[in-house]
C-alpha cells in the first residue's frame, strides 16, 4: 500500500479526526483512512457518466448488420458443452 502526507492540514479538522477517534476506539490514522475512503466513493453522477462512456465504447465496438450475441449466452453454451 502507498502512503499519503499531507501538509497544512487545519488544527481543527485533526482536533475533529481525534475526538472521532477516542468515541470509535481507533486511530486518528484509522479515521483519517475512513474519510479519505468515503469521500474518493464515485457518486450516482459519476456512475452514471462511466456508464455511459462504456455503453458508447461498446456501441462503438459493433460491426454494423451483425446480430451480436450476449456473452452470457456465450458462456452458457460453452458450459453446457461440456
Amino acid at each position: 500500500m502507498g502512503q499519503l502526507l499531507l501538509r497544512n492540514v487545519d488544527d481543527s479538522l485533526i482536533e475533529t479526526l481525534k475526538r472521532r477517534a477516542s468515541a470509535a476506539g481507533t486511530s486518528m490514522e484509522a479515521e483519517a483512512r475512513a474519510a479519505m475512503a468515503r469521500g474518493a466513493q464515485l457518486t450516482s453522477d459519476e456512475k452514471l457518466a462511466m456508464l455511459r462512456r462504456l455503453q458508447a465504447e461498446f456501441e462503438a465496438a459493433k460491426v454494423p448488420g451483425v446480430v451480436q450475441t450476449p456473452g452470457w449466452e456465450l458462456i452458457r453454451d460453452d458450459r453446457d458443452s461440456r
